[in-house]
């Protein structure tokens, strides 16, 4: 009789794209532990480039980024059809009615504000990535 083994699956790739280190190093080791694979980017020109080069299943994006910010990355990644449906949450220090409206507009899968709740991000990472959900998902909420 044969094995019905199940196939390995490969664990998600998660871009992580802030320009500050210690957030970088801090969701990294997290992530790691939880067995995803990780890329980072330090500033808007770097997350695209690395999205379009390495087609991360998720990206964590912060708004307060060199070069493009966060919300002109997600409209760029929004605009190109290899990025399209790639879940991306944006992360943010500050909360208020206009950054979840931008974030929107943008195209984000969700919005989080630090500091980050571990529980939450991979609540939120896990419903991504198992739903595919379309971008403006929180539209619905």
């Amino acid at each position: 009789m044969e094995s019905c083994d199940p196939l390995p699956t490969t664990p998600p790739k998660v871009l992580i794209v802030d320009d500050d280190p210690a957030i970088v190093e801090l969701l990294s080791g997290f992530l790691r532990l939880e067995e995803y694979q990780i890329l980072t980017a330090v500033d808007g020109a770097e997350a695209v480039s690395t999205a379009v080069t390495q087609l991360p299943d998720l990206i964590l994006l912060d708004i307060n980024l060199p070069k493009l910010n966060g919300y002109e990355v997600c409209r760029w990644l929004r605009a190109e059809e290899i990025t399209r449906s790639i879940p991306i949450i944006i992360i943010t220090g500050h909360l208020d009615f206009s950054n979840r409206e931008a974030a929107l507009e943008a195209g984000a899968n969700e919005l989080l504000t630090k500091p980050i709740r571990c529980e939450e991000l991979l609540t939120r990472m896990r419903d991504l990535l198992q739903h595919d959900q379309p971008a403006a998902s929180m539209e619905r909420r």
